[in-house]
């Protein structure tokens, strides 16, 4: 095997050929077609083949894993139905514990006409790793607990209103009291002090309760494009046109972990750049292996889709029962913020380069977007031959968004706010910025004179 910390698919013919070597440093994964029977793995009406015990004792002598389920069938033949199980995964110990094999199936539907079934598995070391983080981070540092009647946002004016509201009820109180009923006026000034959103859609009542109250922001701020007729880029097949991809080295994902402010606000898990620094000191080798395959094969993993959206309201309006006084700042995980700087450094480095973009565009912006569509976004990039890698990426990036709601120091559930192909918000990070400066460059219209317009 090359030294090489990439992901190695080694092809192992028929024999004769020279004996296979299994290092345990390394996660090692074993698959195919081994055309052979045994009592460990086939049904006790199929013959041992005569080299299936050598199977067995190289497997001993290794210390693999088989996955297969004992008489669970692989093979289908077409000609006389015979089920067997001839297709076997072997994994080293290693890759068990980074439980590389995630997901382990025999798939039929995959087979593509072929006698044998596919076996499927995804690699994906990214839980593991936030998990690991996650753990520490809790074990290490204190939770800050505050009491239940701190509130860090009150201020003088929320306290004349909450006087206001207790003013209120007791002559609400007085009235029931006196009349045996509750005054409407009364009634009706109470629930127009108490701060409530206006629900999107006609005849609805406010939304006063802290659920409706989040999913009133959701509806209005995480609201879907119009559909427009674009169909989606090829991300499977190379350009030769299309700009070469440099592999990602130590010195970028080191930048992206040291280079931002160590007090940003962690994401879902909590652990924070400090955190993430320490476990680069200690061991740089897991994080870097993480990061690049990511970036060098245009995957952002699924863990880090989800953020919190923390609400603030935005300053000098008129209404804040208007959902749209208010801003969604989502603050996600520092590990996918680690790979969307050096996303972000590329493509900067990209349009600098290869001017997809006009220098006078960077001047200062009075207003932006609220979303883009994907198809759109990704056939500009695609026209503008950015690497395939970096567009995969891109496409991952903007799909299966998940956000907790963060309004009023408590959180709500998980909200899908964003499937494949829909919009995006350019308040997310540089690399959206970036992205949305680029989509916009459509705009611009250039002719030699003012009569070929």
């Amino acid at each position: 095997m090359a030294n090489d910390p990439d992901i190695q698919i080694l092809q192992i013919d028929q024999p004769p050929h020279p004996p296979m070597f299994i290092f345990n440093g390394v996660p090692v994964i074993v698959t195919g077609d081994w055309n052979s029977h045994h009592l460990i793995w086939s049904t006790n009406e199929d013959n041992p083949s005569p080299h299936a015990q050598q199977l067995v004792d190289w497997m001993t002598d290794n210390a693999l894993v088989m996955h297969n389920t004992k008489g669970v069938c692989t093979y289908l033949s077409h000609c006389s139905n015979h089920e067997l199980v001839l297709d076997f995964t072997f994994t080293n110990y290693t890759a068990v514990e980074l439980h590389s094999t995630k997901d382990w199936c025999i798939a039929p539907d995959l087979s593509f006409d072929s006698d044998h079934s596919a076996l499927t598995w995804n690699i994906d070391h990214t839980n593991e790793l936030q998990t690991a983080l996650q753990m520490a981070t809790e074990t290490s540092i204190p939770t800050y607990k505050p009491s239940l009647k701190a509130c860090p946002w009150w201020t003088n004016e929320l306290m004349i209103l909450i006087q206001d509201i207790h003013c209120l009820c007791d002559q609400a109180k007085t009235y029931c009291q006196q009349n045996g009923m509750v005054d409407e006026g009364i009634q009706q000034q109470i629930t127009r002090t108490c701060q409530a959103f206006k629900q999107w859609g006609p005849h609805l009542p406010p939304a006063v309760q802290h659920k409706d109250k989040c999913e009133t922001l959701c509806q209005i701020l995480f609201q879907l494009p119009p559909p427009l007729e674009e169909e989606p880029p090829d991300l499977v097949h190379l350009d030769p046109k299309d700009i070469t991809w440099p592999p990602v080295t130590y010195t970028d994902i080191c930048n992206g972990i040291f280079l931002p402010n160590c007090f940003k606000a962690p994401g879902p898990s909590q652990t924070t750049y400090t955190a993430l620094r320490w476990a680069w000191k200690m061991d740089a080798t897991p994080i870097y292996l993480l990061i690049s395959h990511c970036a060098n094969t245009g995957y952002h993993p699924r863990i880090w889709q989800c953020t919190v959206a923390v609400t603030l309201h935005k300053p000098n309006k008129p209404d804040y029962s208007n959902p749209r006084a208010y801003w969604l700042i989502q603050l996600e995980e520092c590990l996918g913020k680690v790979l969307e700087h050096i996303q972000a450094q590329h493509l900067s480095y990209y349009i600098y380069k290869h001017q997809l973009v006009l220098p006078s565009q960077f001047g200062g912006r009075p207003g932006y977007f609220d979303f883009i569509n994907h198809n759109c976004l990704l056939n500009t990039l695609q026209c503008k031959h950015l690497p395939l890698p970096f567009m995969r990426w891109v496409a991952l990036f903007l799909s299966n968004k998940e956000a907790m709601i963060c309004l009023d120091a408590e959180l709500m559930e998980l909200y899908h706010h964003s499937s494949a192909h829909t919009c995006i918000y350019p308040h997310h990070s540089t690399s959206i910025m970036l992205l949305g400066y680029i989509n916009n460059g459509n705009i611009y219209v250039s002719s030699p004179t003012l009569l070929s317009f």
